[in-house]
């Protein structure tokens, strides 16, 4: 094993434990400045495990976290792997993963909105270190992909990139102090084009050809971006609903209203239980209470209420039936629970559910929902 003095500076002591021949360097040169160096000793570093934990302490000064931190990312743990305590949702929430699962063209438009965003103010700090006017870019004219939700999510994300371009493009001098920020900034948009690691090389050779480069390749991917989207909101026009199914939706909930009796709004329900809003709320949330959306309204049936002398309570019992309708919906659950059923003889299970015959009820839902079908 190879001896390394601390003393030494850090790429010679990287060279002694590599058993690499470098050239000498002075001990604050950044270790990272020769790119192929890093690519290739991360690649070894990789291959000999033994040697990361020796590598990581010899990177002690602030302008080494960068490289201490990658290190350690690299170093395998000696701890048995726990098995994941979160749902999908909180684990795959950094990598877009999820979201890739559901819609691919949203994801893509997330990792390019966040990469923009870092370079964004990563560029700022270096001019704003460098103490450079930069104008700001006014009237920036943008394609509208629609005028739906989407489009205009896309519409933002590109305003943004716009921006960030200009800053790209606008040609200034770059101090030594603002390099780092800079350098950031240009690794973050590069990891979004194929040619990654051609406009990496390229940067360490002409920053200013590198950074039109750059430009060129992400213009590229924002026409792809923008593709998707005008073709999302395109489909998204052809499958919505026409006036005619929207009426007779509409005519629908009203009459399964009309069955349910008085409409309450979240304070009037929350009054009669003598409970705050938010407990009403919460309540509807977690499946013990039957809340509908009416438009941008949220209507509290009546009917799920038992008067008495002691006060209002919600029917017992009732959030074991909701529950059943998880996937079908709150409006299908008011339709079962409001109409007379064949299974219970005709009987409206809301009034048989007040008369405590629980299990009956839950029976009957299971087979309106085929629950228990195959």
């Amino acid at each position: 094993m190879t001896m390394v003095d601390p003393k030494k500076s850090v790429t010679d002591a990287l060279a002694a434990v590599l058993g690499r021949n470098l050239p000498a360097s002075e001990p604050e040169a950044p270790i990272w400045s020769d790119a192929r160096f890093v690519r290739d000793m991360i690649h070894q570093l990789q291959q000999e495990q033994s040697f990361l934990g020796r590598a990581s302490c010899l990177f002690t000064g602030p302008s080494d976290q960068w490289m201490k931190t990658r290190l350690q990312y690299l170093m395998p743990s000696d701890e048995p792997e726990a098995k994941p305590t979160v749902n999908k949702a909180e684990a795959y929430s950094d990598e877009y993963t999820l979201l890739e699962l559901h819609r691919s063209d949203v994801a893509a438009l997330a990792r390019f909105s966040q990469r923009v965003d870092h370079a964004t103010f990563y560029l700022f700090g270096a001019i704003d270190t460098a103490a450079v006017h930069v104008p700001r870019k006014v009237g920036v004219t943008l394609r509208r992909s629609s005028k739906g939700w989407y489009g205009e999510l896309a519409e933002r994300c590109f305003a943004r990139w716009k921006e960030t371009r200009h800053l790209l493009v606008h040609e200034w001098s770059l101090p030594e102090k603002a390099e780092p920020l800079y350098r950031t900034a240009f690794w973050s948009l590069c990891e979004l084009t194929p040619a990654d690691n051609q406009l990496k090389q390229l940067f360490e050779q002409d920053r200013t050809r590198a950074s039109r480069e750059l430009v060129r390749h992400v213009d590229a991917y924002v026409d792809q971006l923008a593709l998707a989207a005008n073709l999302s909101e395109e489909l998204a026009r052809e499958n919505k609903p026409s006036a005619e199914k929207v009426q007779a939706l509409r005519t629908i909930q009203e009459n399964l209203l009309t069955k349910a009796g008085e409409r309450l709004t979240l304070t009037g329900a929350a009054k009669q239980l003598n409970i705050s809003r938010q407990a009403m709320h919460k309540r509807i949330k977690s499946g013990a209470a039957l809340g509908l959306m009416i438009g941008e309204t949220l209507v509290v049936p009546a009917i799920q209420l038992i008067q008495s002398e002691a006060g209002s309570t919600v029917v017992p019992h009732l959030k074991d039936v909701l529950l059943l309708f998880g996937e079908a919906g709150s409006w299908s659950a008011l339709q079962y629970l409001v109409e007379p059923d064949p299974a219970l003889g005709g009987a409206v299970p809301i009034d048989l559910l007040k008369g405590g015959n629980v299990q009956t009820v839950i029976a009957a839902a299971r087979a309106f929902l085929g629950l228990d079908e195959g």
